[in-house]
């Protein structure tokens, strides 16, 4: 499950990187993604193992997106959707565009289910210095305890979540501005 939040642009959280977050990787993670008009999108990071995999994602049938508006301030945007990885064994498509991304994980402590995941592009400056520049940012959760039964009274796309889930979501918020 991914919680993006949509009224905080990725440029303005810059700051966090100086946080007193726990930063899971202090030198991040790096993922490459590779996108062709013929073949979709494509995935190549390492694992947990430290073997290089390449996938590609591939969501099932139905998107499962909720909106959860004005909570605190922020709207929420909510993807339950299953995403299926397919190993890819074949070369790379002629036409294709490769983004390198460097990816920072923090949590509130390192018992939390909680993970806020920065995407950025790496820049060097003119002193060869490196530069992140977040371009996405979304939470992860890996506990199964959120409570996905839509509210069958309202019509719009909104949702019930744990409540301690919410609590470790605003904690973030509250500094990411």
């Amino acid at each position: 499950m991914k919680i993006y939040v949509t009224n905080i642009k990725p440029s303005s959280i810059k700051h966090v990187f100086q946080g007193d977050k726990v930063l899971l990787n202090k030198n991040g993670f790096k993922k490459y993604e590779l996108t062709s008009a013929d073949f979709g999108t494509h995935i190549i990071q390492y694992s947990k193992n430290k073997v290089e995999q390449m996938y590609r994602i591939e969501p099932t049938v139905n998107m499962d997106l909720h909106l959860i508006n004005n909570y605190n301030g922020y709207n929420l945007l909510v993807d339950l959707t299953k995403y299926i990885e397919i190993p890819v064994v074949s070369q790379f498509p002629v036409n294709y565009v490769l983004t390198k991304l460097t990816c920072f994980e923090y949590c509130i402590n390192k018992n939390s289910h909680l993970k806020l995941v920065i995407e950025c592009l790496e820049e060097s400056n003119d002193l060869l210095e490196k530069e992140f520049i977040p371009i996405n940012f979304y939470f992860t959760f890996l506990n199964s305890s959120l409570n996905s039964s839509l509210n069958s009274s309202n019509s719009s796309n909104s949702m019930k979540m744990d409540d301690y889930l919410l609590e470790e979501i605003n904690m973030f918020l509250l500094e990411l501005n």
